[in-house]
């Protein structure tokens, strides 16, 4: 999920997005509470790497434990992806 930025309004990221194939979900500009829940979660991605760089760890090895931490309380964003 993202906010309406043109840089994932570009044909390379829906280009991107394909290749990766992942669906490209868009915040909505009318209701700015879900927008809040995005830049909270990219915060908590970008913490977790930086800590993982000072603590001199895989930063992959942080995210794969990111991704399989579930975020709802029911479903990790793995999960969610192959569902």
């Amino acid at each position: 999920m993202s906010d309406n930025g043109p840089e994932f309004s570009s044909i390379k990221f829906r280009e991107f997005s394909v290749n990766w194939e992942f669906k490209h979900i868009k915040s909505s500009p009318r209701y700015p509470q879900s927008n809040g829940l995005v830049e909270r979660y990219i915060q908590t991605v970008k913490n977790t790497l930086r800590k993982s760089m000072m603590d001199k760890k895989d930063p992959f090895l942080a995210l794969l434990d990111l991704r399989n931490t579930p975020i709802d309380g029911k479903h990790s964003p793995a999960n969610k992806t192959h569902l």
